[in-house]
């Protein structure tokens, strides 16, 4: 093929965009609960209900759903009812990787500073020789294939890591994937996936590793004797791919009920306000329900029918999210994802070095959570963009001189 695999003249999925500010929204405060190496205090979440206390506890849990949207929206936006040729598929991962690494390269570098200081307080060589290997992984988008790196420097970076595996392997399984249309075969699949993203966890628990496999989804920290395990199963992009993949299910059954006049299509809140409700009850009860299947597997299908639900529209909520500022917020939440632990880091370190102050409680978390959202929206604007629409344009020149070479 020789035209680009894009398509064009479609509905702009408004309320999907939204969704993404709210969550990255409960990354942001999730991370702001004590963990081992922050030193937060965590008076703040003990003035909440429990139920909300746990649904904050269990924020890491936002990323799967990120991923599902990933799948969803990139079939949306993409043609998949044909093979791609290798031209389609070098401007795809053009496209992809303009995308996602100013903002990711952004991160990296404002952490840079802490790797350097780490190497001056260790053992000169070996912290020198592990803190380049470490960087070289993060700066590549390998970190999360290996257990002992997935969580480094910028640690949400990791599943920037899986997402270009999923980039890569899109126009393969993409395809795939689109091909399967009778409902019956659907449902197989979605099952399948379902039961392939929950099997690494049911592994840990049957085995068990102790202090991941046995413990509660609203564990703060893996200790290091699971840490391997726990990251191989958390954060390994094979691992992860059912996610991905069902996201591009539920974008296949999108098309069909859009173009066969499903009775859901403007209806979507039969389907994302059970997927709320599921989703609230579950994690209601976080301390009940095992870590490793809240973070891999368990919620997908009340995750899917979020997605799905609003990518059908209706409803106040879904109305809500599409409104301009959300919309623009959803757009901006990329850069919040990425930058927020950055930015927690620098404002730390000006507050505890510079004004010997030690940020505490809900006034810490408000201030820290208004300043990620007024950073990463003038980041967005000023330089996310447009640093995406130059790098996009000079690697499509680039794809198109080669391809015209011969």
């Amino acid at each position: 093929m020789g035209t680009d695999q894009t398509t064009s003249g479609k509905k702009q999925l408004s309320a999907l965009t939204g969704l993404r500010f709210f969550l990255a929204l409960w990354v942001i405060l999730y991370h702001q609960i004590p963990h081992a190496d922050t030193g937060l205090a965590v008076s703040w979440l003990g003035d909440l209900p429990l139920p909300l206390h746990l649904i904050l506890r269990s924020g890491y849990a936002a990323v799967t759903v990120f991923f599902i949207l990933s799948g969803f929206v990139l079939a949306y936006n993409y043609d998949l009812d044909a093979p791609w040729d290798l031209r389609n598929k070098a401007r795809f991962w053009a496209a992809r990787f303009s995308r996602i690494y100013p903002a990711y390269a952004a991160g990296l570098v404002l952490m840079a500073p802490f790797a350097v200081y780490r190497v001056f307080f260790l053992p000169p060589v070996p912290a020198a020789v592990g803190e380049a290997l470490t960087a070289f992984l993060n700066f590549v988008l390998l970190q999360a294939w290996h257990p002992r790196t997935a969580l480094t420097w910028n640690y949400p970076g990791w599943s920037l890591s899986v997402e270009a595996f999923f980039y890569a392997a899109f126009p393969l399984i993409g395809v795939w994937l689109w091909r399967i249309r009778r409902p019956g075969a659907l449902l197989a699949a979605a099952i399948f996936l379902w039961v392939m993203a929950m099997t690494p966890p049911w592994v840990a628990m049957a085995v068990p590793v102790d202090g991941f496999g046995n413990v509660p989804a609203t564990i703060p920290t893996i200790p290091d004797s699971a840490g391997f395990w726990a990251n191989m199963v958390d954060y390994n992009p094979l691992l992860r791919l059912p996610d991905f993949a069902a996201g591009i299910l539920m974008a296949r059954v999108y098309r069909q009920w859009q173009a066969g006049g499903h009775f859901l299509n403007g209806r979507g809140y039969w389907l994302y306000c059970p997927g709320l409700l599921a989703i609230a009850i579950i994690f209601g009860n976080a301390d009940q329900v095992p870590y490793a299947l809240a973070h891999n597997g368990l919620m997908m299908p009340p995750y899917a029918c979020l997605v799905l639900g609003f990518a059908l529209d209706g409803g106040w909520l879904a109305r809500w999210f599409s409104w301009r500022p959300i919309v623009f917020l959803g757009n901006a939440s990329y850069s919040m994802y990425i930058l927020h632990i950055p930015i927690q880091v620098w404002l730390l370190t000006l507050l505890r070095r510079g004004f010997s102050m030690e940020p505490h409680g809900l006034g810490w978390v408000i201030v820290y959570a208004t300043a990620v959202v007024t950073i990463s929206g003038v980041f967005f604007h000023l330089l996310e963009e447009p640093s995406h629409r130059w790098l996009r344009g000079a690697l499509r020149q680039r794809i198109e001189r080669r391809f015209q070479q011969g």
